[in-house]
């Protein structure tokens, strides 16, 4: 999913939506100018545990089974001294939170 006016792009989100076991493997990236095939890329490239650029927030099931979904955000928009997470991050949080009510 893409969310052009704010650069932002949703990886897995039809599988969170519609497959509980996927829940645990949504990524939310921030564009940070890239052009929009590189993007795509990193889209389609396959999921890992290491940090990958422009990775604000991704989704984990930590410990035994699913008994819970946790969710991992990157503060400041990458920016030193800044706290806090970016607004633009929000509207990201609540793609993800509507397709759980």
């Amino acid at each position: 999913m893409v969310i052009p006016g704010l650069d932002i792009y949703l990886a897995n989100i039809y599988d969170y939506a519609f497959r509980k076991e996927f829940e645990p493997f949504v990524r939310v990236f921030r564009g940070a100018g890239r052009e929009e095939e590189e993007m795509r890329r990193v889209l389609d490239s396959k999921w890992t545990d290491k940090n990958s650029k422009g990775l604000a927030i991704r989704t984990a099931s930590f410990g035994h089974g699913q008994q819970r979904l946790d969710l991992c955000m990157r503060e400041s928009d990458g920016k030193p001294g800044v706290a806090g997470v970016g607004q633009d991050l929000l509207v990201a949080l609540a793609i993800l939170q509507s397709y759980k009510l």
